[in-house]
């Protein structure tokens, strides 16, 4: 198979481009060079020898969100996503699938610990803020694709690796004998290792009747509090501190709300799939 791919030299792309490699099939690169205006038919010609498509393209968004960094966000996600889709809709026989990251920052917030009220794939209301306004533009944008295509729309909760995402940086926080606790530590984390994300994007490949939107986090129901307590028996510490939210807002800004706000959700999709996590928990994570 031909997957075109963006963002192929990112975090989670250049792991993905590893996995499809070693399954056998062949890596397209969208690269800035073919995104420009000016190569408009160099990016009709990939996508004409294509048969998926894997859209992840974007900004990175861990870092404090200035105006710029805002704008740079979104437009880098928009502006990519609408390339590839009109270039695709210009064809005679498109890519027959299109994959396209989203996340589930698209999600209202959970109330702390309101594990009574988790979303699915079937929510359709939206939240609130700036990562809510850039899923909905940024998947609006993917809606356009060909009908013929097959489209599944991938949100993706906050990935963990050993070498990179989030963990590192949540490992960080438990050096010399302590652990920290963003916020209340009531608030859900929806989670996934980067492994089972790039298992679950070749799953998508390989199974048709996966389309529309599909969440990619774990089966799993934990608050921030209770992630921290298996990673402190983990890392054998026995000090814990709260951060309150306040105090993180004044040090990273609006980009704080990502870790003091949490959304409950389930992959149904995957569940009802069959598919199987390597790391379907905290705890399977860690002893990886």
């Amino acid at each position: 198979m031909n997957i075109a791919i963006t963002g192929s030299t990112g975090y989670i792309g250049t792991a993905l481009c590893r996995h499809i490699r070693e399954q056998g099939h062949f890596i397209l690169p969208i690269t800035r060079d073919i995104l420009d205006p000016r190569s408009t038919q160099a990016l009709q010609d990939l996508l004409a020898q294509s048969d998926a498509v894997i859209n992840l393209a974007g900004v990175p968004i861990n870092q404090r969100w200035t105006q710029t960094h805002k704008a740079a966000i979104l437009n880098s996600r928009i502006q990519v996503t609408r390339t590839v889709v009109s270039a695709m809709r210009d064809l005679d026989t498109p890519p027959r699938l299109l994959i396209s990251a989203s996340a589930v920052g698209y999600y209202p917030a959970t109330p702390n610990a309101a594990w009574g009220i988790c979303v699915d794939e079937t929510q359709e209301t939206a939240g609130e803020g700036f990562l809510a306004d850039v899923c909905k533009a940024w998947e609006k944008e993917a809606r356009l694709a060909p009908k013929q295509t097959r489209l599944a729309i991938t949100r993706f909760g906050i990935v963990f690796s050993e070498d990179g995402g989030a963990y590192p940086l949540i490992k960080a926080s438990c050096r010399r004998g302590f652990a920290t606790v963003l916020g209340s530590g009531k608030q859900p984390v929806s989670w996934i290792d980067r492994a089972d994300l790039i298992r679950a994007m070749d799953f998508i490949l390989h199974h048709d009747t996966l389309q529309g939107i599909i969440n990619l986090t774990v089966p799993e129901h934990s608050t921030y509090a209770e992630m921290m307590q298996e990673i402190s028996l983990h890392d054998h510490t026995r000090f814990t501190i709260r951060i309150p939210s306040f105090l993180l807002e004044l040090g990273m800004g609006h980009m704080s709300t990502m870790l003091t706000r949490g959304t409950c959700v389930i992959p149904r999709k995957l569940l009802e799939a069959g598919f199987k996590w390597l790391s379907p928990t905290i705890r399977d994570f860690l002893q990886r």
